[in-house]
């Protein structure tokens, strides 16, 4: 494809200091006046309007008249040659081109073709216009790539209009340029052709199911609100199934028929539960229950199962302990995502045992549970988020907050606190267990409430001495920062000692606790832990 040759910018020409190396470039012949016209010495090369034959010139660029002003140099053009929609004040507004504005002309000098008049002539740039030439890459300099259609043109201008190369903004049909370019990026948005939009995102599917709104394109999801009918499989990037969704509901009542819908539940967990096969997936959405009830049956995971167990945006399903072991168990190489819930009253045994399996802990409580909080062993993984694993222990028995043994973990705005125990309270490790902790909060009754070799810290308000980029040491608990921690409500109360502890970046929970906004800009200081 044969391309016009590029428009300077009057801009760049004086900022450039090339403007006086044109002799009398269009700046000193509007200081002329009409009749020393002639003695200007204007670059043709230049490709401009009003250095050529103003509306005439832009007449013969586009004949359907999108562009029918020729602006004097100092209006922005959609393709940089002077030719505007609106007509230009006379100051800046360049009719009959050959470096003279509107101010300066009663008419067009005797010569010149201007606009509204017939057949071409040849003006004292010495540039031939026609208002019949054919606008395309052979006839037109206008700084802009010509073409006769689409295929023509480039990319970044795909739509061929009136013998020039547009943004697909000014095509026709915006989205039918784009499909035809590229049918993996559909849709026109602001000058460019992208895969998604915030209106439409149906070309987003799994595994990239979540439009990326900056970037226009189909990406992986990083949280389960990204899924709203299922939950997002953040293993994978994809959203679990959403023909593979039950509902729960203590208090529903008609328990024997129910089929698992919102408009009739299960009453227990296990009985939705009972619809995953092994290595199967399912999603189950679960009821709080009436004044704060308990689902005291507890929830078991495991067989290669991936479940995702959500509570509504507005509720958070209490699960109690009370049985032989702990209230939640994930093992067999299960991988839950537990999104919204509360655990508390286990008082044999920790609240959450992990064994060789995934867990995936969103937004949930993990409280007052004598027995300990959660238990990892045998290569278990914890990824917890804006969660609280707190009054959890006791000072008659040795059980921690979270104990890992040969298992990993990650921390991530997480409050620990308020844990007591015989022993370490809050982060115990054995087996060569690896842990990070990031932007949370650890203090324990006593301090020093941490042992866990190599363990990974920052930005965290922590009551032991560790080293970690942006560490905070706040070695006594003071129940006071918290507004009920005897009851399990660990939400701050100011004046407290966390706020800028934690320091934001991408990937990392947009919201609290509670849903208010995180920063969201990388680098920026935030209130570590769960709440903010």
């Amino acid at each position: 494809m044969m391309l016009a040759r590029s428009f300077v910018p009057h801009a760049f020409l004086r900022r450039s200091g090339l403007w006086s190396g044109l002799g009398l470039g269009l700046g000193a012949c509007l200081g002329l006046g009409l009749g020393l016209v002639p003695s200007c010495s204007l670059d043709p090369n230049l490709r401009h309007c009003s250095l050529l034959e103003g509306d005439e010139t832009c007449a013969a660029l586009y004949p359907s008249g999108v562009l029918p002003f020729c602006s004097a140099g100092c209006q922005t053009s959609p393709h940089g040659n002077g030719c505007v929609a609106d007509r230009p004040e006379d100051a800046c507004y360049s009719p009959c081109g050959q470096g003279l504005t509107a101010v300066e002309l009663a008419q067009c000098p005797q010569g010149s073709s201007s606009a509204g008049s017939s057949g071409g002539s040849t003006g004292e740039t010495g540039a031939t216009s026609s208002s019949t030439a054919q606008a395309d890459d052979t006839a037109s300099d206008t700084g802009i790539p010509g073409c006769r259609v689409d295929a023509d043109c480039e990319p970044t201008m795909p739509s061929c209009v009136d013998g020039q190369c547009v943004p697909c903004t000014l095509a026709p049909d915006p989205d039918l340029v784009c499909a035809q370019l590229d049918p993996m990026r559909p849709l026109c948005a602001d000058d460019r052709c992208v895969a998604c939009t915030e209106d439409d995102a149906s070309a987003c599917e799994d595994p990239t199911p979540v439009c990326d709104l900056v970037e226009g394109t189909c990406v992986a999801c990083t949280r389960h609100e990204q899924c709203p009918q299922s939950a997002c499989h953040l293993e994978m990037g994809s959203c679990l199934p959403t023909d593979r969704v039950w509902w729960v509901d203590g208090d529903a009542g008609g328990c024997a028929g129910a089929d698992g819908s919102e408009a009739s539940p299960y009453c227990t967990v296990a009985g939705a539960l009972a619809n995953v096969g092994v290595g199967e997936t399912g999603t189950l959405w679960v009821r709080a229950r009436a004044g704060d009830a308990a689902y005291a049956a507890g929830l078991t995971l495991t067989g290669g199962r991936v479940v995702a167990v959500r509570g509504l945006a507005d509720e958070r399903p209490r699960f109690s302990g009370g049985g032989v072991g702990a209230p939640i168990t994930i093992s067999g190489g299960a991988v839950a995502y537990l999104d919204r819930g509360r655990v508390d009253g286990s008082s044999v045994s920790e609240a959450i045992a992990v064994v060789g399996a995934v867990l995936h802990l969103d937004g949930w409580l993990v409280v007052l549970n004598p027995g300990g909080g959660v238990s990892l062993s045998n290569g278990a993984e914890l990824h917890a988020r804006t969660s609280v694993l707190g009054a959890n222990g006791s000072g008659l028995i040795d059980a921690q907050a979270l104990r890992a043994a040969a298992s990993t973990f990650e921390l991530r705005y997480v409050t620990v606190a308020g844990n007591d125990s015989a022993g370490v309270a809050s982060i115990e490790c054995m087996g060569g267990s690896a842990g990070v902790v990031h932007d949370s909060i650890v203090v324990g009754i006593d301090s020093g409430s941490i042992a866990c070799p190599g363990l990974v810290v920052d930005h965290s308000a922590i009551d032991s001495l560790l080293a970690g980029d942006g560490v905070v040491l706040r070695e006594s608990f003071d129940s006071g920062w918290f507004l009920a921690p005897g009851a399990g409500d660990f939400h701050l109360v100011s004046p407290h000692p966390f706020d800028d502890v934690a320091q934001w970046q991408p990937g990392d929970p947009i919201v609290d606790l509670d849903g208010e906004p995180r920063p969201q800009m990388a680098g920026a200081p935030d209130v570590a832990g769960a709440d903010r």
